[in-house]
């Protein structure tokens, strides 16, 4: 008796075509919109005053600077930590 034998007939390898990377287009366009806006929010007192007011509803701790000669920044009770800090 003889054995069955089963093959798969040989197929050529399928070229893989290139392809841009999904972003490649895009990556230029959006890191210049940012650093306007970057620059827009840093020109601005009162931009960036709103930027820094919503980091700290989010839970970021900002360390700012004193003016000189009001004496020592307070620092945060003991113990509280930020959102950021757990």
């Amino acid at each position: 008796m003889e054995a069955a034998v089963c093959y798969r007939r040989p197929m050529p390898a399928r070229k893989r075509t290139r392809r841009r990377r999904t972003g490649a287009r895009t990556a230029r366009p959006v890191r210049g919109a940012a650093a306007r806006a970057v620059e827009r929010v840093l020109g601005s007192r009162d931009a960036f005053a709103l930027l820094l007011r919503r980091l700290e509803a989010a839970g970021w701790r900002i360390e700012r600077e004193t003016p000189a000669g009001t004496g020592p920044a307070k620092a945060p009770p003991a113990g509280t930590l930020s959102a950021r800090d757990r």
